[in-house]
């Protein structure tokens, strides 16, 4: 930020580059979105907005005559308020567009987590089901297995039961 100091003789100095400044090179500052902060040297009393009315007080003298200067500052102090109020509504608009807009964005998120969600729990049952069909498969190869055995023991007590009719 540039610090310009006002002397009791209205000089004007500039504490960053150390020389004295213009209205008009205060008002090149302001175009270039320079920060800046006007003090009176012997208060410290911030007096910045008295120099920027000057600014566009020194300016308008330069750009229209004497009668425009005059309407164009009476149409500033009476459209102050109108312009307060506008910019109020045009904030209070944006902050109640950007809340909705939060709004619908949260909901949409909350969405997109409920089928995530439910999608991990399909995906868990799915997991599930086939790791017990798999168990079950397993269980029933085994029966088989044993189904087999006990139809091979069956067919030996058969043979040993014929032969034992046949020596008996």
């Amino acid at each position: 930020m540039v610090i310009i100091k006002r002397y009791p003789n209205r000089k004007l100095y500039n504490t960053e580059n150390s020389q004295y400044i213009t209205l008009d090179e205060i008002g090149e500052l302001v175009k270039q979105n320079v920060d800046l902060k006007v003090v009176d040297n012997k208060t410290q009393e911030d007096i910045t907005n008295i120099i920027m009315a000057q600014v566009v007080l020194n300016i308008e003298k330069k750009e229209r005559n004497s009668s425009t200067i005059k309407s164009s500052i009476k149409d500033l102090i009476s459209n102050s308020g109108g312009y307060i109020n506008k910019t109020k509504t045009t904030i209070k608009q944006e902050v109640e567009r950007l809340l909705k807009r939060g709004e619908e964005e949260i909901e949409t998120i909350s969405k997109k987590i409920d089928e995530k969600v439910r999608d991990s729990i399909n995906s868990i049952f799915i997991v599930n089901l086939v790791r017990d069909i798999l168990s079950m498969k397993e269980k029933m190869e085994l029966m088989e297995e044993d189904i087999e055995a006990q139809k091979n023991e069956i067919k030996d007590l058969k043979k040993e039961i014929s032969e034992l009719k046949k020596k008996g």
